[in-house]
């Protein structure tokens, strides 16, 4: 329904409620009050959640209530988006074991460098997919494909153009942050040379990275999201054969290069989807 400001604060419930109980016990050295933290955080996310559904009339069901069509209807989407989900993962845990191959150091340098990257990019995926769905939902609820073609092509322009300028504005700071960040005791020079590198590697992505997020909430609006499993599997290969022929040329760095070509591929053909089914589409009525 487009009130964000309920989810929003559910979501930082658990983090202050682990904070808190941190404090509160002032026990640095145990993970009870990590857990306790925890647990007592998503009681109170999920109270608040239920709250703020029950203000818009809903309330949970019973059993005998439960909406099976309904769940069957979820299910259907939802478990292909959850395999996509699962090969995006997977190539995470091949990178980290193809980089194992390569020079000392090098998993830990692709570690250090996608943890600085991760964290933009993070923030970026979480608000603009959140963003950006309920419209998009809305527009292919209603029948207005015209409508719901023009606003993601406008979107998708706007995330390249702007990830692109993001990458050019990023790229001259990568090695003062890298020695910002992590360049003490036994992390020396050297080092940030080879993560800044890897970093550097990484910012090819974004362009791509936040154009996909549009290009995976369209899909999804649409109810294509067999499309985004099938993304994954290509996703998958893609990196692997980047992987090994970019490293034999780059070391660890040509692993952040073939991440920037699976995310490029995997926009292109998700854009590529949407531009057959939307294209010329004109606005229709609305079902029931």
């Amino acid at each position: 329904r487009e009130r964000f400001r309920p989810a929003i604060v559910a979501q930082a419930v658990v983090p202050i409620a682990v904070f808190a109980a941190v404090a509160w016990t002032r026990d640095g050295a145990s993970a009870g009050p990590l857990v306790a933290g925890t647990i007592v955080g998503l009681l109170v996310q999920v109270a608040l959640l239920v709250t703020a559904l029950g203000r818009d009339g809903h309330r949970p069901a019973g059993p005998a209530g439960f909406p099976h069509r309904d769940l069957r209807a979820v299910a259907a989407q939802w478990l292909p988006a959850a395999g996509a989900m699962l090969f995006q993962d997977l190539t995470t845990l091949i990178d980290q074991a193809m980089a194992a191959a390569l020079a000392p150091g090098s998993v830990s340098a692709l570690s250090y460098a996608y943890r600085i990257v991760s964290l933009p990019l993070s923030l970026i995926s979480a608000s603009l997919g959140v963003a950006i769905l309920p419209v998009l939902s809305d527009l292919a609820a209603r029948g207005r494909d015209g409508e719901f073609a023009s606003a993601t092509a406008r979107w998708v322009r706007v995330t390249l153009w702007g990830g692109l300028g993001a990458t050019l504005a990023a790229a001259p700071f990568t090695l003062p942050v890298v020695r910002l960040v992590y360049q003490r005791g036994a992390f020396d020079a050297a080092d940030s040379q080879v993560v800044a590198a890897v970093i550097l590697s990484y910012l090819g992505m974004i362009p791509f990275f936040v154009a996909g997020i549009v290009a995976v909430q369209a899909v999804t609006a649409r109810a294509g999201n067999v499309v985004l499993l099938a993304v994954g599997v290509v996703n998958l290969v893609v990196n692997v054969i980047g992987n090994i022929v970019l490293s034999r040329w780059f070391g660890v760095a040509g692993i952040a290069l073939s991440t920037v070509c699976v995310y490029a591929i995997s926009a292109t053909i998700l854009i590529g989807w949407l531009r057959l089914r939307l294209v010329g589409a004109p606005d229709r009525p609305a079902a029931g």
